[in-house]
């Protein structure tokens, strides 16, 4: 069958017509099964998605957006209209769109299809100057991570468990959040538990739950995580802490898809998808027997990695500035102001914490220093002790591009950083400055 036998009343000759009334926008059509049945050439021009490439497959191939909350939202509620979301398109270029979708329902009321146009927004950025793109709450200009994140969309949507690893603040619960809510138990319970919290006799008890008197204290019968999170997502933070013998249920729940609580004789059904989170390699932890083979291949059928702040070194004079504004609001004061040297100090700074540090820093300098600037005194002794040692820095070269590096003209840098998309590490190894050097031009020149 084909796919348009879903919309037999929407000619798509009509649609063509239609999607000609505004050439520059992106429009198209979907079934029931939300499969693309009408792909435009303006969706071509504005997604670089052609539509043989398309047509017949998932909506979320070709349309993969960064900041909608819940997917499209079309079959729940029938008409959407929304302003400033982002798209990727099949190059991983962010593309600032406004979105209009109406459903399409038969005279009972049952979902047939939809139509969406994307219109492109006009963009008044300066060249080079990048900004923060959202996905679900997480926060970055990093091209290489932005992509990661959009590739995620697909394995969201189709139910395998996965693995997330990454260090201690990193947003690694906020993934998977995201992850539940772009797959089809997003309407089901998110649970969450961290495994290396709790000893393995309550760990047990919190997941699977017991019956009166499987131990010292059960004076009743208790559900677990696992019947609480039926039919949706149960987040295992830290997995790899878990005891041996709660990874051996575990393993057991994943195969069986059936699960018995403590001091019970009989199995439970369970029909829900597990996302875990680690900090460590379990790999290593393989090798060093805390941690069951056959258990990691079966959590990590798709593993993401989220860098660590210190290697998305671009991204801290954006976040910073996002989460000072944020606080300042929170608190109802003035924002501080940051110096050049605070902003390099920040930038060098090896955050241990990451951005969950960052966050905790912006509200610190909020509260002690409001509407004030900010100096390099004014910050924690971490970061004035972490100043004294000597900073590891780009090596200069003499020359940048054929001039000496005390010539740097604003139209050099602007060129450069356009020429690398913004990033701010290329154009820094580009120009052989440092990338802390190359902010503060940024900021002198209003390229930020």
């Amino acid at each position: 069958m084909s796919p348009l036998d879903d919309l037999q009343q929407l000619s798509p000759r009509y649609l063509a017509a239609l999607s000609q009334l505004d050439p520059d926008s992106a429009f198209f059509a979907v079934n029931a099964d939300q499969q693309v049945v009408f792909w435009s050439e303006g969706a071509s021009r504005l997604l670089g998605w052609d539509h043989e490439e398309v047509v017949g497959k998932h909506c979320s191939f070709a349309i993969r957006c960064l900041s909608c909350a819940k997917g499209c939202g079309i079959r729940e509620y029938g008409k959407v209209s929304v302003a400033d979301l982002t798209h990727l398109d099949k190059n991983g270029k962010p593309q600032q769109v406004t979105k209009v979708a109406q459903a399409v329902r038969d005279e009972a009321g049952r979902f047939l299809g939809g139509l969406e146009i994307l219109r492109p927004q006009q963009q008044k950025r300066r060249p080079g100057c990048t900004a923060l793109q959202q996905f679900h709450q997480i926060l970055t200009a990093d091209q290489s991570f932005l992509d990661n994140l959009a590739n995620m969309r697909f394995a969201a949507h189709s139910g395998v468990n996965m693995l997330i690893r990454g260090e201690s603040g990193t947003g690694k619960e906020l993934l998977a959040r995201a992850i539940h809510q772009m797959s089809p138990r997003a309407k089901a319970p998110f649970v969450a538990i961290n495994c290396g919290t709790l000893s393995r006799e309550f760990l047990a008890s919190e997941l699977f739950g017991h019956k009166r008197g499987a131990f010292t204290g059960a004076i009743q019968d208790k559900q677990g995580l696992f019947a609480a999170a039926e039919g949706g997502t149960l987040f295992l933070d830290e997995v790899g802490e878990c005891p041996l013998e709660v990874q051996a249920m575990l393993l057991r729940v994943l195969e069986e898809r059936r699960y018995r609580r403590l001091g019970d004789t009989r199995d439970l059904p369970t029909n829900i998808r597990i996302l875990a989170a680690t900090h460590v390699s379990l790999r290593e932890a393989v090798k060093q027997g805390r941690f069951r083979e056959d258990l990691m291949f079966r959590l990590r059928v798709v593993p993401f990695f989220i860098p660590p702040l210190r290697e998305r070194q671009g991204d801290i004079p954006l976040l910073w500035h996002h989460f000072t504004e944020r606080s300042a609001k929170k608190f109802a004061i003035e924002p501080c102001q940051t110096t050049d040297e605070v902003m390099e100090l920040l930038i060098n700074y090896p955050w241990p914490g990451n951005v969950r540090e960052l966050i905790n820093l912006s509200e610190y300098c909020q509260v002690t220093r409001p509407g004030q600037q900010l100096r390099q005194a004014d910050l924690p002794p971490e970061f004035r002790e972490g100043s004294q040692q000597p900073q590891p820095k780009t090596k200069e070269r003499a020359t940048t591009r054929g001039n000496p590096r005390q010539s740097l003209t604003k139209q050099e840098l602007e060129q450069v950083l356009a020429e690398v998309a913004g990033n701010t590490t290329l154009a820094a190894k580009e120009l052989g400055i440092s990338r802390a050097t190359l902010w503060r031009k940024r900021k002198q020149w209003g390229l930020v």
